[in-house]
């Protein structure tokens, strides 16, 4: 009963705040995993399309981590 409110509330969150951030490791052929709880709030299925924008990459070098914004 109370994940199913949960479930419920994040899904009102996300329409109220329009943006769900999340980092993702990208793996060969550039694919990427939308997490799974997005994937259920959205019923988001294999073969889907899904919108998504490139804010930054994360590029870890011999110093750490760098950040290249995408503009």
């Amino acid at each position: 009963m109370i994940s199913e409110f949960l479930n419920v509330l994040d899904a009102l969150l996300l329409f109220v705040v329009a943006v769900e951030e999340f980092v993702v490791r990208v793996f060969k052929g550039g694919k990427v995993t939308v997490p799974k709880r997005l994937r259920d709030i959205f019923d988001v299925g294999d073969g889907d399309y899904v919108r998504l924008a490139l804010v930054e990459v994360l590029k870890k070098e011999d110093a750490g981590w760098v950040r290249k914004k995408v503009s």
